[in-house]
């Protein structure tokens, strides 16, 4: 008969970096509930919400019946909720396996909180638990969520049709699996903040900073003719820019990264990796900086910064595209190893006259 694995202690709780990890309780419920009202459309089908304290009393009771864990994944430095991790049908004795679920709200997603926490439960099922093998299924279309399993190790190991019942309907799934002879325990992850002697600290964008963002961009488009938008079109396009950004924040081929001075938003760097079987291991990047913060090695750090993780996506070029006459820009892209790869010539039309460009790229071996 096979065997299954004890509840969890009351007092294990988790430490990482920026999170940490403990087992959700009753009084959870109206933060919970809170967390997955504000996310319900970020969850869409991929996860089903749960929107009341009686519905959360009701999942309770099977999310922490035997043979079943689940934990809450909150912020280190003030305890708030932003996600959970579950695992269920854990068995011991020889199968030793058990699936893994993880949703994180929409305020938090593409951030890096999700992949620190589930190291943490890995860590506690592998090492603690001693199993052998975690499986997830993710359906197809669940990008963010398939982009997260990947960094983390895990193989898809085959397709099942109509595998779970989610928002009326059945869904597809991949099964996703990871060993623990495949864990490793000592991945690193690119550090989402890092902050220097100056005071300018480089973090990834998130939602709360989007409108920051946006009149970031518009002060970038003043300082000169650099900008493929014009100033008054950068105004124009203020909402629905907002609205973009929004909706591609958990998208795991593109990444923003932000240099902030003293909470000020003063430059940025975006990494947009390609879409297609052939083309995803390229990265195109785009930077901009105020002019007031140029000469003080902010640029480099960003370009430093947008380069880790593409290495880290497996990437194994990067590209660029530069207005000729922005000598500062090209400067900056050579210094980080860039080799310009051709001309082109009236690329953009400003004040009536045609502007070349040069088309740069860097290989990452």
């Amino acid at each position: 008969m096979k065997q299954a694995a004890p509840p969890t202690p009351p007092t294990l709780q988790a430490r990482g970096s920026r999170v940490l990890l403990r087992p959700i309780t009753l009084q959870d419920a109206k933060e919970l509930v809170a967390l997955h009202r504000a996310s319900r459309a970020h969850f869409g089908s991929w996860t089903p919400p749960t929107l009341s304290v009686a519905e959360f009393r009701k999942n309770y009771k099977q999310w922490t019946r035997t043979g079943s864990l689940r934990f809450v994944v909150c912020l280190k430095q003030d305890g708030r909720m932003i996600g959970d991790v579950a695992f269920s049908q854990i068995v011991l004795g020889r199968l030793r396996s058990a699936y893994m679920g993880y949703s994180v709200g929409a305020a938090y997603a593409g951030q890096g909180y999700m992949q620190e926490a589930l190291q943490l439960a890995l860590r506690h099922v592998f090492r603690t638990l001693k199993l052998n093998r975690v499986e997830a299924n993710i359906q197809p279309g669940n990008r963010p969520s398939i982009a997260l399993a990947q960094r983390l190790g895990f193989s898809m190991e085959g397709y099942s049709r109509r595998y779970l019942k989610l928002a009326n309907g059945w869904r597809d799934h991949q099964r996703w699996t990871l060993l623990a002879s495949d864990w490793k325990p000592t991945r690193k992850t690119r550090p989402t903040s890092s902050q220097n002697l100056d005071g300018i600290e480089i973090r990834d964008l998130g939602l709360h900073d989007i409108a920051a963002f946006a009149v970031l961009r518009h002060q970038i488009s003043l300082q000169g003719d650099f900008m493929l938008p014009e100033p008054g079109e950068v105004v124009a396009e203020k909402e629905s820019f907002a609205g973009r950004i929004a909706k591609t924040l958990a998208d795991p081929l593109i990444k923003r990264i932000l240099a902030l001075d003293r909470g000020r938003v003063v430059g940025f760097v975006s990494g947009t990796r390609g879409e297609r079987q052939r083309n995803q291991h390229s990265v195109h990047v785009g930077i901009g900086l105020l002019d007031a913060y140029a000469g003080r090695g902010i640029g480099r750090r960003l370009m430093d910064e947008i380069e880790a993780w593409a290495r880290e996506t497996g990437a194994r070029r990067l590209d660029l595209r530069v207005m000729v006459h922005n000598k500062r820009a090209v400067a900056l892209y050579l210094r980080c190893g860039y080799a310009i790869e051709g001309r082109t010539r009236g690329e953009f039309l400003i004040d009536g006259k045609l502007v070349d460009a040069y088309f740069m790229g860097k290989i990452l071996e």
